[in-house]
């Protein structure tokens, strides 16, 4: 099963939660981001290109993410 993480790059929480969604999914790609809509819209970039390769069901994991700029 595919499995991405998408986490905040620039603080502890984000690298932590990181941290733990590795845990339970080791096999899973990790993506490090930024806060803000612009973060999200590479987001929805790579979940495109994700389900354009393959049929298989996966999961998307999303932590200390948000919108705002700060």
């Amino acid at each position: 099963m595919k499995v991405i993480i998408f986490s905040h790059e620039s603080d502890l929480d984000g690298v932590f939660s990181a941290a733990i969604g590795l845990i339970r999914y080791p096999q899973a790609r990790l993506v490090f981001l930024n806060y803000g809509a612009e973060s999200f819209i590479k987001m929805r970039g790579f979940v495109e290109s994700a389900t354009r390769s393959s049929q298989e069901k996966g999961i998307i994991v999303i932590s200390d993410l948000g919108l705002g700029s700060d």
